[in-house]
């Protein structure tokens, strides 16, 4: 009986250097070039310097037709990642991030940022780890 290869995993990720600003895009954006749809497995938000106050964290799709011409984003996320006051990291939030249903299409382009929250926080990396449908 032949192996049947495992899904392949993939880890995207942004980073936004320095002092955190609400709204500010974290880089790089992202799109999906791997030829398949992407299911999301886990997301992971982690800072150098923890913020003050709860954050939310954001990351929103953008289909290629979209992207090329009117551009509409929507939420990865039914609840989004969140960073609670004076912790460095998602793992241990109160509210643990909800992924919506479906999955990244081919060319999807993504993009993070902090939606709110963020006082006194600096170097924030997002990780976001898919696999191939």
């Amino acid at each position: 009986m032949p192996l049947i290869p495992a899904k392949t995993l993939h880890q995207l990720s942004w980073f936004m250097g320095g002092a955190v600003v609400t709204g500010a895009l974290a880089l790089p954006a992202h799109s999906n070039r791997w030829g398949c749809p992407l299911v999301l497995v886990a997301v992971y938000v982690s800072f150098i310097t923890a913020p003050t106050n709860l954050t939310t964290i954001q990351i929103k799709k953008c289909t290629q037709a979209n992207w090329d011409g009117t551009r509409s984003w929507a939420s990865l996320f039914s609840t989004p990642p969140t960073v609670d006051a004076n912790e460095e990291s998602s793992e241990t939030a109160l509210a643990p991030a909800v992924f919506a249903a479906g999955v990244i299409a081919p060319k999807d382009h993504l993009d993070a940022y902090i939606d709110s929250g963020g006082a006194a926080a600096t170097g924030m990396t997002v990780t976001l780890v898919v696999r191939e449908a």
